[in-house]
């Protein structure tokens, strides 16, 4: 019996150990150009499936599981940045745009996402530039005509 509650002591001493190195770290992830905050930015503990976004605000929190944990951070159109975690509870990220990232993508009519040079036919796109140029106030008017073979039909959104 003796030897049984040593032994079940010496295992609560490792757990508590192995919960005290986990905590929270928290922060902002900002534009580096303009100090806007972004929202929607991954944020995922490097080599884990531990992970969560910024809010609208750019804030996050996370829990991570030791003091040589590193954060990843990525986002869409901008460069990756790492931080090592270390003793901070509080960090803060400016990334910055890449944009090497933006490559075009093309979505084929069964839902495949290939590059566009890797496709065996031409495509054809439509800048955002283009689309704005019409001032229309709707986004449907805005595309109709502007690509062959594409028809653009609005619906009015009433039943029957």
């Amino acid at each position: 019996m003796r030897k049984l509650l040593s032994s079940l002591s010496f295992m609560l001493l490792l757990a508590i150990g192995a919960i005290a190195q986990e905590r929270t770290v928290t922060g902002t992830v900002t534009d580096r150009e303009d100090g806007s905050a972004l929202p929607g930015v991954s944020i995922k503990v490097k080599g884990t499936t531990i992970g969560t976004q910024t809010g609208v605000s750019g804030q996050y929190s996370i829990r991570v599981p030791s003091e040589t944990a590193t954060l990843v951070f990525t986002y869409i159109g901008f460069a990756g940045v790492e931080s090592r975690v270390g003793t901070k509870n509080v960090i803060n990220v400016s990334l910055a745009t890449d944009a090497k990232q933006l490559g075009e993508v093309v979505v084929t009519a069964l839902g495949i996402s290939r590059e566009a040079r890797s496709l065996g036919y031409t495509t054809q796109k439509i800048d955002g530039d283009e689309l704005t140029k019409a001032r229309e106030t709707n986004v449907i008017n805005a595309l109709a005509g502007k690509i062959a073979g594409v028809r653009v039909t609005s619906q009015s959104g009433t039943l029957g």
